[in-house]
């Protein structure tokens, strides 16, 4: 699957380069399942993304580069092995969706709170025992908050039933 998307990408790239062009203009980048355990810095070069699918890869860390993709929505990130998410990520101010199930989290960075158009927000089956108090800052636009399989304490619970109305956080919040 990797070569075929490889040699898909170079075709497009040595096309845009017939053409003058220095960069991509893509709205949506799908590296899914290919194996990958790093991001090359670069990516930041893709402009215009707005939809961004890493899943189901070996991503342990991510470059700080991504987070200058200021156009990027929705950032899918399940099934890594991502042990924290960078404070940077509350630089991606236009960001709707972001999915980071089933990885290895075990905080969130406050600076979270700055995804103020955050409507969904995925991080079942991670190690999270509590959740920063500044994330009641997204409960306006938040639709969907998913924290099912992640060992949170009851007072974090107990937080979170206050804070979220139980169409946000679903049926079985914790199992």
């Amino acid at each position: 699957m990797l070569k075929v998307n490889m040699k898909e990408a170079k075709n497009r790239i040595d096309a845009a380069r017939c053409k003058g062009l220095n960069s991509l203009d893509l709205s949506s980048l799908g590296l899914t399942t290919e194996d990958l355990a790093y991001l090359l810095p670069k990516i930041q070069k893709v402009e215009g993304l707005e939809r961004l699918y890493l899943n189901d890869n070996y991503l342990y860390a991510l470059p700080e580069n991504l987070f200058n993709l200021a156009w990027l929505k929705e950032l899918d990130l399940e099934d890594n092995l991502l042990i924290d998410l960078p404070s940077a990520i509350g630089k991606l101010s236009r960001l709707k969706k972001l999915d980071v199930n089933y990885n290895r989290l075990r905080l969130l960075p406050e600076e979270i709170s700055n995804l103020r158009k955050l409507v969904e927000l995925n991080l079942e089956g991670n190690h999270l025992i509590e959740v920063p108090e500044s994330l009641a800052e997204l409960a306006d636009p938040l639709v969907g908050l998913n924290l099912k399989n992640n060992p949170l304490t009851q007072r974090t619970m107990n937080w979170l039933a206050v804070t979220f109305d139980q169409y946000t956080l679903g049926d079985d919040m914790a199992a």
